[in-house]
């Protein structure tokens, strides 16, 4: 039966290879002759031109994408350079977003049409850049289409890359431009308050003024804080709403997380423990509460008053309803009695809508700046009063937390008053003087810095709150995963590292806040997010967040990678070879250094650092290492000498400079000794280079040693001699193959020299090995009746390879 199934798939395969013969016939014959030309002959060689997909069905559009960004280019170039134009700080920024998105567009424009370039530039290659003699008529007209083609790349690559070069240059002086216009905003010096020339400005913009309250009669426009008054209706709604959400959520998230932790059998709260987390789902739950009923007022409620300022104040009004339900909750935790009872909230909430309040404001003002809504020394008189007035708040506030602090609590508040008061002086000098603008920024960085960094406190306490639930020790997660064989010390190390990180994330958020110029709204905060993790490229160098983060990524996986790759070789790989220690050493350390330079080249790359952004770094380095950095290059270059060459291994007993000890380490630096005291001798690698060193163990492990004994002249020499013999061939410390000698050295009327010579497995036995030897050497002479020489005889011994 079997031998049937294998003649019937015998024959199966032979028709196979029968068909697949045929097949190939049939193909040799039909195949055009110039499919199968002799590479060697020009003449029948036609390359074909690629259809479809080539330049000639790419060049229209590519043409209209370079149209369409000059375009653009004029356009931003008249924008920016119109100086009729008074551009505001969205302008601006607007203006560098176009700009930037110019110069990308144009680099990916450009990197197309270099693929195409390419491309091109090979057919043409493979074809020739000249005429041979006796070249097909096909072959040169193909080379005259293919020339004319790149050069309409080379035109389109050119323009692209000028583009880029245009859009990268715009966006640095629209970037310039825009600091030298703050700078300028900030420096701005008006008449000051004490002087006539600022009230009689002050008098002559009254008819502005009611300008900009004016209902609109007669087809005129109504001015921007026409029915202003509705929007402090809906302010004190909103904040109302905010509060009122903010206390029945308190009461009933706190229960609810009792009965949370009871169901899913977490360790229960300790009493008095701050519950920041129902604290947090308060302010939030406030904060979507206002959000609402504001977008609510500003559709129906606010339309035709002021609608541009009024959605300007969107963007504060979550955060301010965030600190209105969530601050005075966990300021009654965190600040608590001289008796150590919690204090109640309303103690603070008074404080906690002031300082909402003039978040608000300060929203209120930068609005009517940008719009323009108020004229320019009414604008700057409220920016004044402002600033004074926030500062000396702030003082009175700060003091009188400071009077309600314990010794464990608001430890730092005499601090914060100390900033209060110099940050009054020096608003009320900057009034006086005309620098209302500096006043008015300054104060407004300092209260969307502070709100800032109460907003990260709570999310850090948050944060904390929620990553010693879930991953504790006695966490329901930690008990789950225990019962998979996950150490509740590895879950406890994940959440160290998560809360580090979700730290780091707060701190970039508290860092977008202090670089928003005061805004402190998301709208602003979101942007400078976008910023930091987006980033921006200077001479080659991408500075980013993310592009941070990617780096130190990479750098933590190959630092993991690397470490068990080294583990396996050294536990899995090497056991099961012949290779020596020194072997396994260099390998690893050789292995080592390689993958960490290929992983700095990827995060050089990562980086957006080039070749040709190094050459600096270079040209420094150069000027180091003739000044400095000679003995560490030196060291260097040495160190791959004895990796590669291995003149010295790991474990090899060394002597150099007057020390001997084991090889424990060799590194591109420096080279490890362990001396016979324990301590470890560092040794740079050039002296072993550019000294005289002695390897005991280079050449062999087996060591040869000698000891000499002297006898009395009055002695039988033969038979000591053998005595001596015998005695070495007994130990088993000592090799019998090739076998011990004894040989007489020396003899002089003091004595007969007997001199033993024997083979060792290590020389680090020597000095073991002979002290035990001269032992054995002595007793036997003196059981054997054989008297030493006189003077006493000399005990002596070396040890060589």
């Amino acid at each position: 039966m079997a031998s049937h199934r294998f003649s019937e798939n015998s024959t199966w395969i032979r028709t196979a290879k029968r068909l697949c013969a045929a097949t190939l016939i049939v193909m040799t014959v039909t195949l055009p002759r110039n499919g199968v030309a002799d590479p060697a002959d020009k003449t029948s060689t036609v390359m074909a031109m690629p259809s479809g997909f080539g330049w000639s069905t790419s060049a229209k559009a590519i043409n209209d994408r370079i149209d369409s960004l000059q375009s653009e280019a004029k356009r931003l170039e008249k924008a920016f350079s119109d100086e009729s134009a008074a551009l505001g700080s969205e302008s601006y920024a607007s203006l560098g977003d176009r700009a930037t998105s110019l110069a990308s567009n144009a680099a990916s424009l450009s990197a197309q049409i270099k693929s195409f370039q390419t491309i091109y530039e090979s057919f043409l290659e493979t074809i020739g850049n000249a005429a041979s003699e006796g070249e097909s008529t096909d072959i040169t007209a193909q080379r005259k289409n293919l020339k004319s083609i790149l050069a309409d790349i080379r035109s389109a690559s050119i323009q692209s890359k000028l583009l880029e070069l245009q859009g990268k240059q715009l966006s640095a002086n629209i970037q310039r431009q825009l600091s030298h216009k703050q700078s300028a905003l900030l420096t701005q010096k008006i008449p000051s308050p004490v002087t006539p020339d600022y009230w009689a400005g002050l008098a002559g913009e009254f008819s502005q003024i009611r300008s900009a309250f004016a209902p609109g009669h007669n087809g005129q426009y109504a001015g921007a804080l026409h029915k202003s008054w509705l929007w402090l209706i809906g302010l004190i709604l909103t904040g109302a709403a905010a509060a009122m959400a903010s206390r029945y959520s308190y009461r009933y998230f706190p229960r609810f997380e009792d009965r949370l932790i009871n169901r899913v059998g977490a360790p229960p709260k300790a009493a008095g423990r701050p519950v920041f987390l129902s604290v947090m789902l308060s302010g939030l739950i406030s904060a979507i509460v206002a959000t609402l009923l504001w977008q609510l007022l500003s559709v129906g409620f606010f339309r035709g008053a002021g609608q541009r300022i009024a959605e300007s104040l969107t963007g504060s009004i979550p955060l301010a309803a965030f600190l209105i339900g969530a601050v005075p909750f966990s300021l009654s935790h965190l600040v608590p009695t001289a008796s150590g009872e919690t204090r109640e909230p309303h103690t603070y909430r008074r404080h906690v809508f002031t300082i909402t309040a003039f978040l608000i404001i300060q929203s209120f003002l930068f609005a009517v700046a940008e719009e323009n809504a108020l004229p320019f020394y009414t604008r700057h008189l409220l920016e004044g009063v402002f600033a004074i007035f926030v500062t000396l708040y702030l003082v009175g506030l700060f003091r009188q937390m400071d009077g309600m602090r314990t010794e464990q609590s608001l430890f730092f508040m005499p601090s914060l008053r100390g900033i209060a008061v110099i940050a009054s002086i020096v608003a009320l000098v900057a009034v006086l003087l005309g620098y209302m603008v500096f006043a008015f920024f300054m104060v407004s960085n300092l209260v969307s810095f502070g709100l800032g960094c109460v907003i990260v406190l709570l999310l850090g306490l948050t944060v904390k709150e929620l990553i010693a639930w879930i991953f504790g020790a006695n966490a329901p997660l930690t008990r789950r995963l225990s019962a998979l064989g996950v150490g509740s010390r590895r879950v406890e190390q994940f959440g160290v590292v998560l809360n580090f990180v979700l730290n780091v994330l707060l701190v970039v958020v508290l860092l977008s806040i202090a670089l928003s110029g005061g805004h402190f709204d998301l709208g602003s905060i979101g942007a400078q997010l976008r910023g930091l993790f987006v980033g921006q490229s200077f001479h080659g160098f991408s500075l980013s967040l993310n592009t941070l983060l990617v780096c130190v990524a990479s750098v933590a996986i190959a630092y993991y990678v690397i470490n068990y790759l080294k583990r396996w070789l050294e536990g899995k790989l090497f056991p099961l070879t012949r290779l020596d220690v020194g072997t396994r050493s260099s390998i690893t350390n050789v292995m080592t250094y390689v993958l960490w330079i290929a992983v700095l080249l990827l995060v050089l790359t990562e980086a957006g650092v080039a070749v040709q952004n190094l050459t600096w770094v270079v040209s420094a380095l150069s000027v180091g290492i003739g000044f400095g950095l000679q003995s560490i290059v030196q060291n260097f270059v040495s160190g791959v000498i004895l990796l590669a060459e291995r003149p010295i291994r790991v474990g090899d007993l060394v002597e150099i400079g007057g020390v001997k000890g084991d090889v424990k380490k060799i590194s591109v630096r420096a080279t490890e000794i362990t001396l016979g005291d324990g301590s470890t001798m560092i040794v740079p690698n050039s002296q072993f280079i550019t000294s005289n060193v002695r390897n005991a163990t280079m050449g062999s492990p087996i060591s040869t040693m000698t000891a000499n004994v002297t006898i009395s002249t009055n002695a039988d020499a033969a038979k000591a001699q053998k005595v001596l013999l015998d005695m070495m061939r007994e130990r088993t410390d000592i090799l019998q193959d090739p076998a011990p000698g004894v040989s007489i050295a020396s003899i002089s009327e003091t004595g007969i020299t007997l001199a033993l010579s024997a083979k060792l497995l290590s020389v680090r036995d020597a000095g073991n090995v002979t002290n035990a030897l001269m032992l054995d050497a002595y007793g036997n002479l003196r059981r054997e009746g054989i008297p030493l020489g006189q003077p006493p005889a000399q005990f002596g011994g070396a040890a060589g390879n």
